[in-house]
């Protein structure tokens, strides 16, 4: 293998490792989200916060 076709690989585990972390805890805190945030009545602040934690 060139050592093109191994960076490649390389950043493709890193790239599906971070995906499983990102997925991971948002399984583990949803819950939390869900009666922190949307269990709550709307406010000004409230309609900011989603876009706080969310990636573009």
């Amino acid at each position: 293998m060139s050592a093109t076709t191994i960076g490649f690989q390389t950043a493709q585990y890193f790239t599906v490792g971070a995906m499983a972390a990102v997925i991971f805890d948002y399984c583990l805190t949803i819950s939390q989200e869900v009666q922190l945030i949307w269990g709550k009545k709307w406010a000004s602040l409230g309609l900011l916060s989603p876009s706080l934690v969310m990636p573009p």
